[in-house]
């Protein structure tokens, strides 16, 4: 990370105080740095939350019998509190109506042997990776959503949650931290359905059609009859 300081005519005091900013900012770890993929559809939304252990054990206890290790008795005691967690930290509204995130969530650990349920040390929670997934059915169209964090006083204020929206072939980046806490998501799907004809009913169609040929049909009777005068 760069950082640029101008101090010409700007007290000296000033300049130290932003050098150091500039230090706090660039001493951010790598573990500080989540993940969110939010993909949008007509009818329903998808969020996809990627996290290190090391950061869902400052919202949950993970290591519960303090061996230094998380196995999976304390996984599956560890998921209902994760879940509750995200569900009151991380606030979700859908065209402007509160909403939860999911009804369920469903835990994806990325690590090698996971599957084989192999305990994980605590002190590899940093390079040890989890995708929680949340999906909601949303009554077409989505019209808009907006995310809003709460979760910084556990992460801590200098970590960030770098989402990626997903929508058709579109990808859009959005950081969230502490000073960028929420972000409202506009589809475009209320304005396509504004501007989409509607369905034509076809029998109405061919009783106008029957309509306009009688009409046609007894003009040209009369014109048949005017010239026969």
């Amino acid at each position: 990370m760069t950082c640029f300081l101008f101090t010409s005519q700007r007290p000296v005091g000033l300049g130290l105080a932003a050098w150091w900013v500039c230090g706090v900012i660039a001493s951010a770890h790598p573990t500080d740095v989540s993940y969110l993929r939010v993909k949008v559809e007509r009818q329903a939304v998808e969020l996809r939350f990627t996290f290190n252990l090391a950061m869902l054990a400052r919202f949950a206890v993970l290591d519960r019998d303090g061996n230094e290790a998380l196995g999976d008795a304390e996984w599956t005691a560890a998921e209902p509190e994760l879940r509750r967690y995200l569900q009151q930290k991380v606030l979700m509204k859908i065209n402007d109506q509160p909403a939860m995130l999911g009804s369920e969530m469903i835990l994806e650990p990325l690590w090698p042997g996971a599957k084989q349920g192999i305990d994980v040390a605590t002190r590899d929670f940093p390079m040890r990776h989890v995708d929680m997934i949340f999906r909601q059915k949303v009554p077409p169209p989505l019209a808009s959503l907006e995310l809003d964090f709460s979760i910084w006083p556990e992460t801590g204020p200098l970590s960030t949650v770098e989402a990626t929206y997903e929508q058709d072939d579109h990808l859009m980046q959005v950081p969230f931290s502490a000073a960028e806490p929420d972000y409202l998501y506009d589809t475009g799907y209320a304005v396509e359905s504004v501007f989409t004809e509607a369905p034509r009913n076809d029998q109405t169609w061919r009783l106008a059609g029957s309509l306009i040929g009688l009409v046609l049909l007894l003009l040209a009777g009369g014109l048949w009859l005017k010239k026969q005068r």
